[in-house]
């Protein structure tokens, strides 16, 4: 049932915001969402998002100690290409922060209401990737 909130759009994957929770870093609700929900491999995790199978695995087992159960995927009208996160200038909240902020023209508070983070969080993480 899952199957149906998957997009893919000239070989890039949306992947829904409702995935990310303060439970789980960003790279790792974005490893564990891949991994479980779209059955993709490391190595393809890693060539979506511009890293390496040896950070995806670190990261999905982190990711399944911390959250053992499936991510509960909530309807949303967000989604963000997996591409945005091979801009390998940021980190991976950067990136999603900076797209959400930039493209989407979300404000703070409304960015961390959906990543479940403090909008003075989200403040930091968006003006520490303006000063590079």
């Amino acid at each position: 049932p899952q199957t149906e909130l998957i997009t893919k759009v000239e070989n890039d994957v949306l992947i829904p915001i409702s995935i990310f929770n303060n439970k789980l870093g960003t790279l790792e609700a974005i490893t564990k969402y891949c991994k479980e929900n779209l059955g993709l491999k490391n190595s393809e995790i890693a060539k979506l998002i511009g890293s390496n199978s040896k950070s995806i695995w670190q990261a999905y087992n982190s990711s399944k100690k911390k959250y053992p159960d499936l991510l509960k995927l909530t309807a949303t009208k967000y989604y963000v290409p997996a591409s945005i996160f091979r801009n390998n200038d940021n980190t991976i909240s950067e990136n999603l922060v900076k797209y959400l902020k930039d493209v989407l023209q979300l404000n703070y508070h409304q960015i961390g209401i959906l990543l479940d983070r403090d909008e003075r969080t989200i403040w930091t993480i968006y003006h520490r990737q303006k000063l590079q």
